[in-house]
């Protein structure tokens, strides 16, 4: 399939698995485990190709501490 220009989502990433494809501007990522977790997305064409800008991947990753809850 032919990627179209202007027809792209995300890819979700947590700890280096895939989550899910996103396709709106937010999204609600709950039960997280207590410690460090890594959360990657990464722009995608419609046929999933990865988007790249001058041979670079278009995709941001962040580490976040998730408290642990008390009992």
């Amino acid at each position: 399939m032919q990627s179209k220009p202007g027809e792209c989502h995300a890819h979700l990433y947590v700890n280096g698995k895939k989550i899910t494809r996103l396709y709106s501007s937010w999204y609600y990522l709950d039960n997280l485990k207590p410690g460090k977790t890594e959360i990657r997305v990464s722009l995608n064409a419609n046929n999933h190709q990865v988007l790249a800008h001058n041979g670079k991947m278009i995709e941001a990753t962040q580490i976040v501490e998730v408290p642990a809850t008390k009992k």
